[in-house]
């Protein structure tokens, strides 16, 4: 079984046997649907219910970040953060060596296709950081998080852990304060951590602390929140705020929307059976990477004079989905049959 991509050790149903306990996974699979559904033809554009259609079902699924990443810091093992720099180099190598080979994928992806002339400096940065390709970003977001844990480990036995939590708040207060004074979003601001950090810090506190928490409250309050987000963004839109802050996953409503999610998967965690949907999570670090090349191959079918612009909205999101989790799925096959899973997984993450 391939190597998991966001944590440590895996969570077992049977510690003796080593079985592998898919509830995890499950909600992988769910948050890597929930990427490429969000990187499908957006409904910006549209007038009437495709764009109606579109806003809510954006607020519905603005939470994929931050389970990933909450996954990741619940997985966190614990006794291996006792020797933190071997600790720290084993998830460096895992997460930097395939994060450069698809920059540079994408780099000479966008280089090719701008036809001008090539800016090394500009070349060098987009390829250092994956500016290349937006959703790279999550690595680097991993990565801070990454360097940050021993920190925020011995910070969960303090006083002030409720600091830490704080910079999220703030860093989303920072982010409407500055769209209101200059009518757009500060540049690349989903590529620093202290947006995304009270996901991932949820989830080490709630693996060294664990507790009882209602599942019934969890989705009522996601319920609302989500609700609150939709009538938010149409608000923010109606006011002519920025489009990308109405659909953002660092609004205020989808923030909270998002931990009330992850406090309701916490609240129904329980060992589950392997599924087809835990088998897509056990493989959504490569769909996550390969999604982004699928999606640029398949959309000018689905843009202006394309065979498919003239279906309706949702159907054009369903097929592109579905379209490019197969083919990620198939090219990964494809991949560990010819080159070898160990070197596919080291290289390419899968």
């Amino acid at each position: 079984m391939a190597r998991d991509w966001l944590d440590d050790d895996w969570e077992y149903a049977d510690a003796m046997t080593k079985q592998r306990d898919s509830y995890w996974d499950l909600w992988r699979g769910v948050a890597i649907i929930a990427v490429v559904w969000i990187h499908t033809k957006s409904g910006e554009s549209y007038a009437g219910w495709g764009h109606d259609y579109w806003v809510v079902v954006k607020k519905l699924i603005d939470f994929p970040v931050a389970l990933f990443l909450f996954i990741s810091g619940y997985l966190v093992n614990i006794d291996k953060l006792r020797a933190p720099g071997t600790w720290m180099k084993t998830r460096m190598v895992r997460l930097l060596i395939p994060f450069f080979v698809w920059s540079g994928v994408y780099t000479i992806i966008e280089t090719v296709k701008s036809q001008g002339a090539v800016r090394p400096l500009a070349t060098l940065v987009k390829f250092v950081f994956g500016f290349s390709a937006m959703p790279l970003y999550f690595i680097l977001v991993l990565v801070q998080l990454t360097v940050l844990t021993p920190l925020l480990v011995q910070a969960l036995h303090t006083r002030w852990v409720w600091a830490w939590y704080a910079l999220t708040p703030a860093y989303v207060v920072l982010l409407y304060a500055w769209t209101i004074r200059t009518g757009g979003m500060p540049p690349k601001y989903y590529c620093l951590f202290p947006g995304w950090l009270c996901f991932y810090l949820m989830g080490l506190h709630l693996r060294q602390n664990q507790t009882s928490i209602p599942a019934a409250w969890m989705a009522a309050g996601f319920a609302v929140s989500t609700a609150a987000g939709v009538a938010e963004s149409y608000a923010l839109l109606h006011a002519g705020a920025s489009p990308e802050l109405a659909g953002s996953q660092l609004s205020a409503t989808s923030v909270v929307g998002s931990c009330f999610l992850l406090l309701l998967v916490y609240a129904m965690r329980r060992p589950a059976k392997p599924s087809p949907l835990s088998a897509l999570g056990v493989d959504s670090y490569g769909v996550y990477y390969l999604h982004i090349l699928w999606m640029g191959l398949i959309s000018p079918a689905f843009d202006v004079g394309g065979m498919f612009v003239s279906a309706p909205l949702p159907a054009i999101q369903a097929m592109q989905v579905v379209t490019v989790v197969a083919a990620s799925l198939l090219t990964m096959m494809a991949v560990r049959k010819l080159a070898g899973r160990r070197p596919a997984s080291r290289l390419l993450g899968f």
